[in-house]
């Protein structure tokens, strides 16, 4: 028996934590010689943005138990801004304690987007290689510059501990625990059946644009420079336009 528990906290992102459960209800599906006990726990009853988890346990409930991998999907929108001051309260150190108790005991860790600050607070990522949510990352390596940061990548792997970039870079972090815990062949064959091939890059993904830009005239500048790409722009000539 493989048991896994699934950590949330209060507006978390609620597309990874379905993800989580339904690539391990693939598995039951897939290799039923496999199974996998999910516990689910959070930091408040309604654990997600609105969406109320009547089977979730406390927090703290998991540490009376052992477990062979934990999951923290992106933590939401309310603490993606600022995820250090998530971090600096008691859900955040609750949370740290745990991931810190599971990898202690020879468990595995698998956190994405806004989730890998927990692994990073909790010590487990230094001097090893990480990623995040792309729009994260200068925020991550302020906070935590002792962690080799790649947000590029979708998924890292730096031995038990897996990060994962945006919210849906999920499936493939899941993915990657489950060929971890349970192997390739069923790895693939759950990938085949969610229609989860693997993708490019994070870094793809990325683009100035889509950073909120509230200062109008940084707006205009970027639109203007972005219109003469094919060619040198003087600042003189950008100027004059800002001017007018």
């Amino acid at each position: 028996m493989i048991r896994i528990a699934i950590l949330s906290a209060d507006g978390m992102i609620n597309a990874p934590l379905a993800v989580s459960l339904d690539m391990i209800h693939a598995v039951h599906i897939l290799a039923p010689q496999t199974r996998i006990e999910t516990g689910l726990f959070a930091a408040a009853p309604e654990a997600t943005a609105g969406i109320i988890l009547p089977s979730a346990l406390p927090l703290e409930a998991a540490l009376r138990q052992t477990w062979h991998a934990v999951v923290i999907p992106g933590l939401g929108h309310a603490h993606a801004q600022s995820p250090a001051l998530l971090m600096g309260g008691s859900v955040g150190a609750l949370l740290c304690k745990i991931v810190s108790a599971v990898h202690a005991q020879g468990g595995r860790v698998a956190a994405s987007c806004s989730g890998t600050f927990v692994a990073a607070q909790a010590g487990l990522l230094d001097g090893g290689n990480a990623t995040t949510s792309w729009w994260l990352a200068p925020q991550f390596r302020a906070a935590f510059p002792a962690v080799i940061l790649d947000d590029r990548q979708m998924v890292c792997e730096d031995g038990r501990v897996l990060t994962g970039g945006g919210a849906l870079a999920h499936i493939e972090l899941m993915q990657t625990l489950v060929r971890q815990l349970v192997g390739s062949e069923v790895a693939d064959a759950v990938g085949g059946f969610m229609v989860s091939p693997r993708r490019g890059p994070q870094s793809a993904q990325g683009s100035v644009m889509q950073i909120p830009i509230v200062d109008p005239v940084v707006a205009e500048f970027i639109r203007l420079v972005g219109a003469r790409l094919e060619r040198a722009v003087p600042v003189a000539e950008i100027a004059a336009t800002l001017s007018t």
